[in-house]
């Protein structure tokens, strides 16, 4: 008996339901086209699914490419902050290798570079307790920049 004769035969037979599901199932599995003609028509995508999901895409994509462009724009600020640290030390450095003890309430700026990039570091001396040693004070910022102050180091300088 062919599947067709059998679904016609369940419906003028008394069959039961759990049977009945399971015959046309079958039939609608193997012959999807003669159930419903139009179904060959609806095996694509619609307009509406299309446009969900390329906007779903979008906004993803852009959420993607944000997400990139803060990680590149903390990288660059990172990397400023680091090259201002490393200028503020050198000029610590430079000023406690002076034979002469920093003069207590002299300011001064000095220009420096670090990977190509321009930095002005201001000192202030100010004085200790002790006569011995004067607190020194550099801040770094971009040469050319806002003035925000990217690095503060302190120190102290010593007679020798």
């Amino acid at each position: 008996m062919s599947l067709h004769r059998a679904c016609a035969f369940v419906k003028h037979a008394h069959v039961p339901g759990r049977t009945l599901r399971l015959l046309r199932a079958l039939r609608l599995t193997l012959h999807p086209d003669k159930v419903n003609p139009e179904s060959r028509r609806r095996r694509g995508f619609s307009l509406i699914e299309v446009l969900v999901a390329t906007a779903i895409l979008a906004t993803g994509l852009i959420a993607a490419s944000r997400a990139a462009l803060v990680a590149t724009n903390d990288q660059g600020a990172l990397r400023d902050r680091t090259l201002a640290r490393w200028v503020a030390h050198n000029t610590l450095a430079e000023i406690r290798l002076q034979a002469q003890q920093a003069q207590v309430g002299t300011a001064s700026t000095r220009q420096a570079q670090q990977a190509g990039i321009e930095f002005t570091a201001q000192t202030k001396v100010t004085a200790t307790p002790s006569p011995l040693f004067s607190r020194v004070e550099v801040t770094v910022v971009r040469t050319g920049g806002d003035g925000h102050v990217l690095a503060q180091a302190v120190g102290f300088s010593s007679r020798s």
